[in-house]
């Protein structure tokens, strides 16, 4: 039986439709503050380790072709998650066994990578961090090798995107930490805080000298960083990603002297394949929309 027109149920509305800012703009909730363009075409970004491995051109088709369902099956959860915000870290990390000066041009064995998975696991018995970086990632390895590391967060300016943005491109290391000094940051391969506890002398152990150095960056548009050490017992290798673990063995703040009870949530955020910023918790009206009435 066919239904009279008037009688027909209305389709569900697409709960991903998205809506786009004018290129130029970032999003906050209580409205939007020019921005520099995430990339010439209007386009944004999507968040890219600078050291993941390039897809294998010589692929042949059955091979594409097997992979064509997995992907009909991640593509709802991958838009699902776009609407979800996450804050922004910079993880630095270095093979150098030497110090390098804030004057050095150098920027070899300078690693990095943007991601925007980190968050705390515990508190107790001691701080604990988690993120996740794709395998094969210099990054990575450096941490692997090193065992400790710097967590850089990144703050909601414009120096803070380019920052976020210089490092999710497929481009060198060196290429993205000299585009930080051109932008007047100060760069230095500094010692990263030792663990102190009772361990036995095997369990961090990284070589004879046991000073580890990462790239420190100097500058108002981060709002401080984590000194991290790699807890290996939790170290996981999932699909083409690997979860890091890391106990939190210093936190530096760098910007609070500059905030007050208006300036809101200080850090980069991104959600919807933009970068943002949250403004005051205090004054909800910026961040909660009350619900329509039917």
């Amino acid at each position: 039986m066919i239904l009279p027109q008037s009688s027909r149920p209305r389709p569900l509305p697409n709960p991903f439709s998205r809506w786009r800012l004018p290129s130029g703009q970032l999003r906050t909730f209580a409205g939007t503050y020019p921005e520099r363009p995430v990339n010439p075409s209007g386009v944004p970004r999507r968040l890219y380790s600078s050291a993941s491995p390039k897809q294998d051109a010589s692929q042949d088709d059955d091979t594409k072709t097997a992979q064509q369902p997995q992907a009909l099956e991640v593509d709802p959860v991958r838009q699902f998650m776009r609407h979800i915000a996450h804050p922004i870290f910079l993880i630095t990390a270095s093979t150098s066994l030497k110090p390098r000066p804030h004057d050095s041009t150098d920027y070899t064995e300078f690693y990095g990578a943007t991601v925007s998975s980190l968050t705390t696991v515990t508190f107790d018995p001691h701080p604990t961090i988690i993120f996740n970086l794709r395998k094969g990632s210099l990054t990575l390895d450096a941490i692997l090798s090193r065992k400790r590391f710097r967590a850089v967060a990144l703050r909601a300016l414009v120096k803070g995107q380019r920052i976020a943005e210089a490092f999710a491109l497929k481009q060198s290391h060196e290429t993205a930490f000299q585009e930080l000094a051109n932008m007047g940051i100060g760069l230095e391969l500094s010692p990263v805080a030792e663990d102190k506890s009772e361990k036995p002398l095997d369990y961090y152990s990284t070589s004879d000298d046991q000073t580890v150095y990462a790239p420190e960056l100097s500058t108002d548009s981060i709002v401080g960083s984590l000194e991290c050490q790699l807890m290996p017992d939790h170290y996981l290798e999932i699909g083409d990603h690997a979860v890091v673990v890391a106990q939190v063995l210093a936190a530096k703040t760098t910007i609070w002297h500059v905030l007050d009870e208006n300036s809101g949530c200080p850090s980069l955020i991104y959600g919807d394949r933009n970068y943002g910023r949250l403004k005051s918790f205090k004054q909800r009206r910026h961040i909660l929309i009350p619900p329509k009435e039917s």
